[in-house]
């Protein structure tokens, strides 16, 4: 019993010290809280968008054998028109008739094809349009069934028509067809330098049409398109225009392109709050071509004047669009900026020569960069706008009387020395 008893107590003890060393353990070491590990997801990329080439050869491989059939289609149509012309197998009222009547068909099939399967639909239409135009074409160089402004009046309601089907059933691709299908028509319709005025007319219209197709979908890739377009017609007839008497056509249809396209690009950026790349080639181009007209086909007396309100023009839109600081890319406002830059200074080369000429390029670089500055407080910018500096430098080198030795006699304060002490005050402050 007694042993039991001592057993008994040892095991009490044990307990005891046991219990005394557990509660010395806790009181010491605390269990820490366990943490949440948060981890984040990573941020997918917005995947870019596609560009018009991509989606022109995406275009192009879908449905390829049918667009290959089409286009031999097309090259048998115009083989066997010509050659029936040519060999007076059909009388020429049914030539025109079987070739028109054979494209609106195929016009009127493709639309109806399009809320179907919309690339063969699109390849129907397209070959019914240059079925048509083909046809006018042949009856007028075969058989001189058509006057050049009748051929020019039925091509560009087919080349309408179908930019309404592209409206109609949201076809980019039919859109871009059409005004490029559009640029042909005056060199098929011929005697272009005959009918300057209705050419002239019939391309302005076509960019109207164009803008309001841009303003319905809002496609606008075909901005710099129709600009391209634009200025090369529109050069080719000012330049046929320049030994004529009727200057006044040439300036209404210069202010009109220029303000037509100045207007739409700084509405578009306005409209969607941001420049695309199709929007700063536009505005650096339309500023660019209208300042070589200007030079080219405006009297030299006439020329500050008007390049002075283009750069009156430029800053407005400048100011137009800083309004808009949310936008995200500034590039568009410093290219109209530079324009605005090249309009003055084509202005001040226009009225002055010389050593004051280089006196007036230097003060003009240095505003323009003290304007960067604080309008704009963009460094990189202000830093491409100073690399200008080397202009009046350049023209200082040019001129070897500047830095030729005074002779006796020769005032000090000359023109040279100005132009020198202004150059270098320039550069100083621009620096």
């Amino acid at each position: 019993m007694e042993q039991q008893t001592n057993v008994i107590s040892r095991i009490e003890a044990l307990e005891k010290r046991v219990e005394k060393i557990e509660n010395m353990i806790g009181g010491t070491m605390s269990v820490e809280p366990r943490k949440e590990v948060s981890y984040e997801k990573p941020v997918a990329k917005e995947p870019s968008k596609p560009t018009w080439i991509t989606d022109l050869f995406r275009w192009l491989k879908e449905d390829w054998l049918m667009k290959l059939g089409a286009f031999l289609l097309i090259l048998a149509l115009g083989w066997f028109v010509t050659y029936a012309f040519a060999n007076d197998w059909i009388g020429p009222v049914g030539r025109i008739t079987l070739g028109t009547v054979a494209g609106a068909g195929m016009l009127g099939f493709g639309y109806y094809f399009m809320s179907k399967k919309r690339v063969p639909g699109e390849v129907l239409v397209v070959t019914g349009m240059v079925m048509i135009i083909l046809t006018i074409f042949a009856g007028k160089l075969f058989y001189e069934f058509f006057t050049p402004a009748t051929a020019l009046g039925i091509m560009a309601l087919v080349i309408a028509l179908v930019a309404g089907m592209s409206v109609m059933r949201g076809s980019k691709s039919l859109a871009v067809l059409s005004l490029v299908a559009a640029s042909f028509v005056p060199a098929l319709s011929g005697d272009i330098d005959r009918n300057n005025v209705l050419y002239l007319s019939y391309i302005f219209a076509v960019d109207l049409g164009m803008l309001l197709v841009v303003s319905m979908r809002g496609w606008r890739v075909l901005i710099p398109l129709s600009f391209i377009i634009t200025a090369i017609y529109f050069s080719m007839i000012f330049e046929n225009y320049g030994y004529q008497e009727d200057e006044m056509v040439i300036w209404l249809f210069m202010g009109l392109s220029y303000a037509l396209f100045l207007i739409s690009n700084v509405a578009a950026i306005l409209r969607n709050k941001k420049a695309v790349f199709a929007d700063l080639c536009v505005a650096g181009l339309n500023s660019l071509i209208i300042l070589i007209w200007v030079l080219a086909f405006v009297h030299d007396e006439w020329q500050s004047m008007v390049l002075s309100g283009l750069a009156l023009t430029s800053v407005v839109s400048i100011y137009l669009l800083f309004q808009k600081s949310e936008l995200p890319k500034k590039s568009v406002i410093y290219i109209y900026l530079a324009m605005a830059m090249f309009f003055i200074g084509g202005a001040t080369a226009v009225e002055l020569e010389g050593q004051t000429l280089t006196i007036a390029f230097s003060i003009e670089v240095f505003l323009a960069a003290l304007i960067s500055v604080y309008a704009f407080r963009d460094v990189k910018f202000t830093r491409s706008v100073a690399v200008l500096q080397l202009v009046p430098v350049l023209m200082l080198l040019g001129n070897d009387r500047s830095f030729d030795r005074w002779h006796y006699g020769t005032p000090l304060f000359n023109e040279h020395f100005f132009a020198i002490l202004i150059s270098v005050l320039s550069l100083g402050g621009t620096a």
